[in-house]
């Protein structure tokens, strides 16, 4: 957005410079405000497609550095992100590259991490509404996994109906699922738990759904312990 303003700024001084060489030249007014208006329109339209160009090209980037993630190979997805941000240029670029490095540290486990970029970026600028589900997920997943389950469930309540709308999702369904269960286990609702454990299990067989879901029972049965 700021590579927007700054080209519509650029095309404003080369606004006022063209009207000091009308004046100079004594260029007819009807001529020089036809030119004017169409230079203006092209300047906008420039500052658009670029800006389109740049965030498709990053992009790009973001999804081929994913199939680094999608193979287990997380800790270079995580460097590769890293180094995207050093060079990446506009909020909303950042924030896509930020939203997936939260995924990259949750899943390797440092959560602290994850919280600590999703904290930081602000949830206005977080479109369209799947980038936000991914957000609240990622969040809520951090909080669970750090015991701070007040600002897990208070979160969660908050988007409940946007959690409701994708839960049977093809991509985020899964996500959701296991929200859930963290949620019941926050909650101590242990056979709540249970169930929606074995119906995801029951549901994505692929393996490291199960290892995830293997992870979550273990938590679950500890919690089971610690409150009985």
């Amino acid at each position: 957005m700021k590579r927007i303003f700054k080209i519509i700024i650029i095309g404003i001084c080369l606004g006022i410079v063209l009207i000091i060489i009308r004046n100079l030249f004594q260029i007819d007014e009807k001529v020089f405000m036809k030119g004017y208006i169409t230079a203006a329109i092209l300047v906008i339209m420039a500052a658009v497609i670029i800006n389109i160009l740049y965030f498709m090209y990053y992009r790009k980037k973001i999804n081929n550095a994913v199939e680094l993630f999608n193979t287990g190979k997380t800790q270079e997805f995580i460097s590769e992100l890293n180094e995207m941000l050093k060079k990446a240029k506009g909020k909303g670029v950042k924030n896509l590259i930020n939203l997936n490095l939260s995924a990259g540290y949750i899943e390797t486990k440092d959560y602290l991490s994850a919280i600590e970029i999703l904290e930081a970026l602000s949830e206005k600028e977080l479109k369209p509404e799947r980038i936000k589900l991914v957000y609240y997920i990622n969040l809520c997943d951090a909080y669970f996994y750090t015991s701070e389950f007040d600002k897990q469930l208070d979160l969660y309540n908050s988007q409940k109906s946007l959690f409701d709308k994708y839960k049977s999702d093809n991509i985020y369904g899964r996500n959701i699922a296991e929200l859930n269960i963290l949620v019941a286990i926050a909650e101590k609702r242990y056979s709540d738990a249970k169930e929606m454990l074995v119906a995801a299990t029951n549901t994505w067989h692929e393996q490291k759904y199960v290892d995830s879901f293997k992870q979550i029972g273990e938590i679950l049965s500890k919690a089971e312990i610690q409150n009985n």
